[in-house]
């Protein structure tokens, strides 16, 4: 059937500030589906507002961390006007943004011909989570990214901007038929 989904692999952590899901685009499927669900584990300031980043992991399993990333966000708020951020040659793409109040936040992101080592890996996703849950706000993101390099991408590594702050994550991948 057109348009089904098949599941890959998921990955989970406790108190963690990043997690990897490794081995998980294969030759198999050209689009995937990125599934992830956090929840903020001991903030440190209840104001703060920290993004889950993306990048990923090529054909020998290391982390790509170089600046070959371009990124963009819309920030949907419901107390104020939206915001835009664009990054350019960045070292990652936007994944979720996160508060330090929330219950817990949401993300969908789809991934593009990973596994194709002649073109560049695109991500387009969006997601939501609480701000100020004592007066019911709300926000939403948009995000997309490219990987600006042309090479075998095998799996995909979430890290926190702020490194003081740990979340209980699972992220589930899927295939798109």
């Amino acid at each position: 059937m057109a348009g089904s989904l098949e599941f890959i692999k998921s990955a989970s952590g406790t108190s963690v500030s990043s997690l990897s899901v490794t081995d998980c685009f294969s030759a198999d499927y050209d689009v995937y589906k990125i599934v992830g669900h956090t929840a903020e584990y001991l903030p440190t300031v209840a104001t703060d507002v920290i993004d889950l980043r993306i990048q990923f992991i090529d054909s020998v399993g290391s982390v790509i961390s170089a600046s070959e990333y371009d990124t963009a966000r819309l920030t949907m708020k419901a107390e104020a006007s939206f915001d835009n951020d664009k990054q350019t040659s960045t070292t990652y793409m936007y994944g979720l943004m996160l508060f330090g109040d929330y219950d817990n936040a949401g993300m969908v992101n789809y991934v593009y011909n990973p596994n194709d080592s002649s073109s560049y890996t695109f991500m387009q996703g969006q997601g939501a989570g609480g701000y100020n849950t004592a007066n019911n706000r709300f926000r939403g993101t948009k995000q997309i990214g490219v990987h600006k390099s042309a090479e075998q991408i095998t799996g995909i590594h979430f890290f926190s901007s702020n490194v003081s702050y740990s979340f209980n994550v699972t992220i589930s991948v899927y295939g798109v038929k």
